[in-house]
């Protein structure tokens, strides 16, 4: 099964799923900054605070939105019933500014606690933090151990890379396109128990799928 992220910048579901599924096929995609599918019989799910910018999950897989009460920026809380790979749950984020990135993560996290512990779950998208960013480098340290130790989920690419927080080798974020620096702060966390089940991860470089500054992060689990 392969899983994906991408920050789209304001693109069309449709269009970015099929540039994705065209290279990597990928069964899952997680979109952020995606537009409202203007499409009703569209089988993505997706929650935006308005039209133009939201998040997106699209599965070859049955999949159904969870329902989560409480005050949070736009995510998608999805259980897969059946893959390749058996069920499991996926949360889609998309951190905003408001008040914080960190705390509106933080917040988003404490909301789906019950959902994270209650299946094996995918926690995955544009977090907006990154230890590269000397703003926002020491909340990244203090929100991955409570992905780590509170919710049992680590990052697929630093676990198959075995590279370190903060020197990755491949950069998910060129921000306007490199002009104003280059970051990693895009991700996929998987459960622990599915760390031996990685057979990839996978970031485009900087001339591939250049219609966002983000570039998408891919997932292969077996």
């Amino acid at each position: 099964m392969k899983i994906a992220t991408w920050n789209v910048n304001s693109g069309a579901i449709a269009e970015r799923v099929a540039e994705l599924r065209s290279e990597f096929d990928a069964d899952i995609v997680a979109l952020q900054e995606s537009a409202e599918p203007t499409d009703e019989s569209s089988t993505c799910i997706w929650n935006g605070d308005y039209k133009r910018k939201g998040v997106s999950l699209s599965s070859r897989f049955p999949h159904g939105r969870a329902a989560i009460d409480g005050e949070s920026s736009p995510f998608i809380a999805s259980r897969v019933m059946d893959s390749d790979v058996g069920g499991f749950n996926v949360l889609a984020l998309w951190a905003k500014p408001s008040p914080s990135y960190f705390a509106d993560l933080v917040r988003t996290l404490d909301l789906n606690r019950q959902f994270i512990r209650e299946a094996p779950t995918f926690v995955l998208g544009d977090f907006n933090l990154s230890l590269r960013n000397q703003s926002t480098g020491k909340q990244f340290y203090v929100l991955n151990a409570k992905l780590n130790h509170e919710f049992d989920v680590h990052s697929a690419y630093h676990e198959f890379t075995g590279e370190r927080f903060g020197m990755e080798t491949m950069t998910t974020l060129y921000y306007q396109w490199g002009s104003s620096g280059c970051f990693h702060c895009d991700f996929i966390y998987i459960p622990s128990e599915w760390i031996s089940r990685v057979r990839s991860v996978t970031i485009p470089g900087y001339r591939s799928f250049a219609s966002s500054d983000h570039r998408p992060v891919f997932c292969e689990v077996v």
